[in-house]
């Protein structure tokens, strides 16, 4: 049982997401001896190098060949094993895309499938690895779980909850280390269940993986600069999306604006039109992402600013969509 105290999320902010990732695989290793760990020659990249040494018959290296790596770890599943499977996002949702659907979604294999570095988060090194396709090619597979949380806590705790889930699942790591944790004390992480981090009445901002750090902080410029209280939601479970809460806030804030590092469309800003178009809310919805163009590589940071992801860049489109 992971122990959450400030010292520990402090730690895990620093690591980053993939080291976050290793973190919450050792834990979830020492609570179930069927877990297996699938690598295409990223143990260093992906942070299962201490899953490596400590757990070596656990755990194997395919080299680069992820097609072979998600079919393989199909076939372990399917043998009574938890098996996680880790590559860059970009690989895993694509290149591997009919192994995914075919032999783990289909086969309801339980595979969890981790994808390092996706969104823009990988900056300069180029489109070739950037995954802002994967939630709408990973939404589209019917049994198919998909996560892309919110810093490293939630990183750590939503790989041992999705070790206990039977079933196929798709983590998504966003962010960087340093990242500021959202999460300042222990609470409860149920997939399916978001969190309302924020209340408010004038707006809300729904968001998944780093970027709602960014929420957070947009949240409070609006409150300091225009006293408006816009509420902040972490829908860290993309699919199924909590819709309880997207329509318990749509039924009294005017504006919903998501933020994810992905296409507008097919990705949580999709899902969230998806359930706010099937009730009479009233409520608007504005999505902020990567526009449906493959635009110029850039660092990190200057990504999320060129496409609104920014704390200010959520807090102008609050104000647009409001009118002000």
């Amino acid at each position: 049982m992971m122990l959450v105290n400030t010292e520990l999320i402090q730690k895990l902010s620093s690591l980053g997401p993939r080291g976050a990732f290793g973190y919450g695989l050792m834990e979830a290793a020492r609570a179930d001896d069927s877990l297996m760990v699938l690598t295409a020659d990223l143990s260093s990249t992906s942070r299962v190098r201490q899953f490596e040494e400590a757990y070596p018959e656990r755990f194997a290296n395919v080299g680069i060949s992820e097609q072979n790596m998600v079919t393989m770890a199909a076939g372990i599943a399917l043998e009574g094993r938890t098996v996680f499977c880790t590559s860059f996002a970009a690989f895993i949702s694509m290149r591997a895309c009919e192994q995914v659907r075919t032999d783990v979604a289909y086969m309801k294999a339980n595979v969890k499938l981790v994808g390092a570095d996706a969104g823009v988060t990988i900056g300069t090194q180029g489109y070739t690895h950037y995954a802002i396709e994967d939630l709408a090619i990973m939404r589209a597979m019917p049994d198919m779980t998909v996560i892309a949380p919110a810093d490293g806590l939630e990183t750590a705790k939503a790989v041992q909850a999705a070790a206990q889930y039977k079933g196929p699942v798709y983590i998504r790591l966003t962010g960087k280390g340093g990242f500021p944790p959202v999460y300042k004390e222990d609470y409860d992480f149920t997939i399916g269940k978001g969190v309302l981090l924020r209340d408010g009445a004038d707006a809300a901002i729904l968001a998944a993986g780093a970027v709602v750090a960014n929420a957070l902080e947009a949240a409070e410029l609006l409150r300091q600069e225009h006293g408006l209280q816009v509420a902040v939601a972490d829908l860290h479970t993309v699919k199924p999306l909590d819709g309880a809460l997207v329509r318990a806030l749509a039924s009294r804030v005017p504006l919903l604006v998501t933020a994810e590092e992905h296409n507008i469309l097919g990705g949580l800003g999709a899902a969230v039109c998806e359930e706010a178009g099937a009730m009479d809310a009233g409520a608007r919805v504005v999505r902020c992402g990567v526009p449906d163009v493959f635009s110029k590589v850039a660092d990190y940071p200057d990504q999320l600013e060129r496409f609104g992801l920014s704390a200010r860049g959520l807090a102008d489109a609050v104000l647009q969509g409001l009118g002000k």
